[in-house]
């Protein structure tokens, strides 16, 4: 039951940690594949697979909007004179979109937690615990 926790490959993860972005969907993964153990609501699952799915919609607009901005990042590198100005203007606009997208995964991280009971919430940490045991 506790497949949630078993990543493919580089998969959310970096230097074997899970990222901010892997924690998050491993979390609404275990919290949908043990809903009837933590004995959520319908509400609750509607709520949960809602914000995971404009979750995945929104990271999917940031990551494309930052692989833009790379490509126009290089493309004025490879200009004869590098206007540097314009370049500064591109790396803080790549900046800028990493901080919204991180942003996007702690008040989505946090409006996931805010979805479950205390209770829900502990036996979902009990649940975690002993899978990380196994």
């Amino acid at each position: 039951v506790f497949s949630a926790f078993a990543m493919h490959p580089g998969q959310g993860q970096h230097l074997g940690k899970a990222d901010l972005s892997g924690k998050f969907f491993m979390k609404t993964m275990m919290i949908l594949e043990n809903s009837d153990e933590l004995a959520l609501t319908e509400d609750q699952i509607k709520k949960i697979k809602a914000l995971k799915m404009e979750t995945k919609k929104q990271i999917i607009k940031k990551e494309a909007d930052l692989e833009i901005i790379e490509l126009d990042i290089s493309c004025g590198l490879e200009e004869d004179q590098i206007n540097t100005q314009d370049v500064a203007k591109l790396v803080d606009q790549k900046m800028e979109l990493k901080k919204q997208k991180m942003m996007l995964l702690v008040e989505s991280y946090a409006s996931l937690k805010n979805l479950l009971t205390d209770e829900q919430e502990k036996a979902l940490k009990a649940m975690h615990k002993k899978c990380m045991k196994n």
